[in-house]
């Protein structure tokens, strides 16, 4: 069952601890006392599917989708406009805990605690690529802005570089202090930064 609210918000998208993530769009507010203009209103459609908790959650370069990882071992993709999920991507053997898309949306990359990436076509939701290579669960995904790199975050203190389009690890580097947590691509692509439990890094993740 699928509920809407109306809610004074910010937020596009988040997962939650529940099994449900939640879509936000602009809606209407009303005005609040003493303010001359309404409050910022958003419609709140709740994305129902997974069976335990969301744990990440992305939107397609064009807006039209959703990915979300879960718990449950699974990544759904969901249609933006509707809310409803359109496919289950099923490949992992523990829980998700990252997701993201390619520049240009084609690919669809899941990290999960199994110690595995996958890289996932977004068209016919088939497993593209399967990367194994972390030694402990993966915690984070982030392509290049160009596509063509794949960087995946673990707790076994690595960062890997993996080629996207065959799947095949580029470059394995250590982690400042403890297991990477997060990471993200400068937009030129020249930088990669990550974060662990108490430092940052920055790497340039030339070929």
């Amino acid at each position: 069952m699928k509920r809407v609210l109306w809610i004074a918000a910010a937020a596009m998208v988040c997962g939650s601890l529940a099994g449900v993530a939640a879509l936000c769009r602009p809606g209407f507010g009303q005005t609040a006392p003493g303010a001359d203009a309404p409050a910022a209103a958003y419609r709140m459609t709740m994305l129902i599917g997974h069976d335990k908790n969301v744990k990440a959650i992305a939107v397609s370069p064009d807006g039209r989708r959703l990915a979300t990882g879960s718990d449950d071992k699974m990544v759904r993709l969901w249609d933006a406009a509707t809310g409803q999920s359109v496919r289950v991507l099923a490949g992992h053997r523990k829980g998700v805990k990252s997701v993201a898309f390619s520049p240009d949306g084609s690919l669809l990359a899941s990290g999960s605690d199994d110690d595995t990436a996958i890289l996932w076509d977004t068209q016919t939701g088939q497993m593209a690529h399967l990367l194994v290579g972390h030694k402990k669960g993966v915690k984070c995904v982030a392509f290049s802005p160009d596509g063509r790199l794949v960087a995946t975050g673990s707790d076994d203190k690595t960062l890997k570089l993996w080629n996207a389009a065959t799947g095949a690890m580029i470059r394995s580097l250590p982690s400042p202090k403890k297991g990477v947590k997060q990471l993200v691509f400068a937009p030129d692509g020249k930088i990669l930064a990550i974060i662990d439990d108490k430092a940052a890094a920055l790497w340039t993740p030339a070929e």
